[in-house]
């Protein structure tokens, strides 16, 4: 069953405010309690097989790694964490059970149109499945894996409506996990430039392979 994830998401909003107020007020020790909480309550969605969850779970996760920055962290420790889930590989299984889901409800008979939907609902997931695995990190359209980008322009199929309505949103969730891929890679740097200066006792010149990211043609 689906958690309460409206429930999640007004408790978060009061565990990362409190993190917020702590580090303002000087709190260091109860703000990274706080956000330790917020943390370890958004991981028990991280490998949700609903696509809700992931959708929650890349919004709240959005929020703290913009917070992760200003708190006084374990710079070493957060890096760990931040780094230990892939937000892209569980968005795309989520894809997955959705997809297995939605192809139950076409007709199980044994005529040729039955099977032929059902070839064709399987026909068009994989190849924006594949999509999704072979794209890089991108900013770019939300649409770019659109299902109707592999219409024909030939009547459809039960399969291939199906399809369309089952896979609408992919390009929206995959571009969510591209922003917060992004996010968390430059809360990372900061992080890494933090953990520099505890070993160094100043703020280090560079940091190793700055310019590197996993977006496409980012600098």
């Amino acid at each position: 069953p689906i958690p309460n994830l409206l429930g999640q998401i007004r408790l978060q909003r009061l565990l990362i405010a409190e993190a917020l107020s702590d580090a303002q007020l000087g709190s260091e020790a109860e703000a990274a309690r706080a956000f330790r909480a917020s943390w370890n309550l958004n991981a028990s969605l991280f490998d949700r097989p609903d696509t809700i969850s992931q959708t929650v779970a890349m919004s709240v996760a959005r929020m703290q790694v913009a917070l992760a920055r200003r708190l006084s962290l374990d710079p070493d420790e957060w890096r760990k964490r931040l780094a230990d889930h892939d937000f892209r590989a569980s968005v795309l299984r989520s894809i997955e059970v959705e997809m297995a889901s939605r192809f139950r409800i076409l007709f199980q008979g044994p005529s040729l149109e039955d099977r032929a939907s059902r070839t064709d609902f399987i026909d068009m997931a994989r190849s924006l499945l594949e999509a999704v695995r072979d794209s890089p990190v991108s900013d770019g359209i939300a649409d770019r894996f659109s299902p109707k980008l592999l219409h024909s322009g030939e009547p459809l199929s039960a399969g291939e409506v199906l399809s369309q309505i089952a896979l609408s949103n992919i390009g929206s969730l995959v571009r969510r996990a591209d922003r917060l891929v992004v996010d968390m890679e430059l809360t990372d740097r900061v992080l890494e430039a933090k953990s520099l200066r505890a070993a160094i006792g100043r703020w280090p010149e560079e940091i190793p392979d700055l310019a590197k990211s996993q977006m496409l043609n980012a600098h």
